[in-house]
């Protein structure tokens, strides 16, 4: 209750001054202490623990929602490269091989078209492996 009327009484005497500015006038040390991370320990954990926000939290000692924060804030950013892996001049060759016998024999002297692959289904494992989860 005095909390409320000293803010009225506040609020009365600055428009008085032709100020309606009622903010608290504890600026500096006040409110929630954030939770220091020190994010050189990341550099030492293994990738292996870093898969999720949850087993990297875990690895560090720090709470899902601090790192989660650390996400947010721009401290830090995820990483992922598990759709695109870097490919060997063997797999090059092999994919542009594959995609060559896709096209349509009967097509070649004027118009090119791909083989019909409404009956063909590719699942690649790579999906089933993401997380050990």
């Amino acid at each position: 209750m005095r909390t409320v009327q000293r803010i009225w009484k506040r609020a009365r005497e600055a428009s008085i001054n032709g100020m309606t500015d009622v903010s608290h006038l504890k600026v500096k040390n006040c409110g929630r202490k954030r939770v220091q991370i020190d994010l050189e320990q990341l550099k030492i954990v293994s990738l292996s623990k870093r898969t999720t926000i949850s087993s990297t939290a875990y690895s560090i000692k720090v709470s899902k929602s601090t790192l989660h924060r650390c996400f947010k804030d721009g401290k830090l950013r995820r990483n992922s490269n598990s759709i695109k892996p870097l490919l060997t001049n063997k797999n090059k060759k092999n994919r542009v091989e594959f995609c060559l016998s896709m096209l349509d024999a009967n097509s070649f002297p004027n118009n090119h078209r791909f083989v019909s692959m409404e009956n063909i289904i590719h699942i690649d494992e790579k999906w089933f492996y993401l997380t050990k989860n």
